[in-house]
């Protein structure tokens, strides 16, 4: 336990202005914003908002979507932090010649890797539900001012997206895992590469024979991409309606071929030969 606190405490300090880039842009965004708004009240005064929308989407429907809208553009950002970051972790050490005095620490290599998985993953997971949470606190309070409370709903609008981000963030940052365990240099290009080789070849195919359901990877990932903003629609929040998204079966063959694509990237890299 105390090396493997230790290799997270080491990729903390190598990684932690990667892995902190949503922080600093909603610390800046939300600086920004309070500059214009200041300015704007001073130059302009107070602005005349109105927020009951006529027919069936009333203002709570539309600050619970504003929430969730939220939520969702910050959890894309994580995710592509994420992809960036694991790139970052698995091919730091080769990039900076330092790689055969890392690999020959007495510690086992399922720990170093599984520190690294923990420090794109889980943490990065975190700070997202900090942002989140942060961000619904912060927009209840702007509303508060215009007479609407929406400090509850907002917290769950925000969350309930939460699990189905996870979902996402495994399927993508699986694939670059893999990616980067198998390229030391330009794995997000030989990535899209990848993936539009294989769409081509697919197309072709289709033109060709005619065949209509062969498995597109590029469509899956984009949908994967996408998955967080598929329950939008939904009129309520509960919990129960989001587990059910998020535990379908589709979902579930995603996280494992996720869990496989890892297993599989650290049996790649486990064999890199140390440079």
């Amino acid at each position: 336990m105390k090396q493997y606190k230790a290799l997270i405490i080491k990729e903390w300090h190598t990684h932690r202005n990667t892995f902190l880039v949503p922080s600093y842009v909603l610390a800046v965004f939300l600086l920004l914003s309070t500059l214009v708004s200041v300015f704007a009240r001073i130059r302009y005064g107070a602005p005349t908002i109105n927020l009951n929308v006529s027919g069936s989407f009333g203002a709570m429907l539309v600050l619970r979507n504003l929430h969730y809208l939220m939520s969702v553009v910050l959890g894309w950002f994580v995710i592509v932090i994420s992809l960036q970051l694991n790139d970052n972790l698995l091919n730091h050490d080769f990039q900076k010649k330092c790689e055969i005095m890392h690999g020959s620490q007495p510690v086992s290599m399922v720990k170093v890797l599984a520190a690294k998985f923990t420090f794109s993953v889980p943490m990065m997971m975190g700070q997202y539900l900090i942002l989140a949470i942060l961000s619904s606190l912060i927009l209840s309070a702007v509303v508060a001012f215009l007479g609407f409370n929406s400090w509850i709903m907002g917290l769950k609008a925000m969350l309930s997206p939460a699990l189905l981000v996870f979902v996402s963030m495994m399927v993508l940052s699986s694939v670059m895992w893999l990616f980067s365990s198998v390229f030391r240099k330009k794995a997000f290009l030989n990535l899209y590469v990848t993936l539009i080789v294989i769409e081509s070849l697919r197309m072709i195919l289709i033109h060709l024979w005619g065949v209509s359901n062969v498995f597109s990877p590029l469509r899956y990932y984009i949908q994967a991409f996408t998955m967080p903003f598929s329950i939008l629609n939904i009129q309520s929040t509960q919990v129960s309606l989001v587990m059910e998204s998020v535990f379908s079966q589709q979902n579930l063959i995603r996280l494992g071929v996720s869990i496989l694509m890892y297993i599989a990237g650290y049996f790649i890299y486990r064999r890199r030969e140390l440079s």
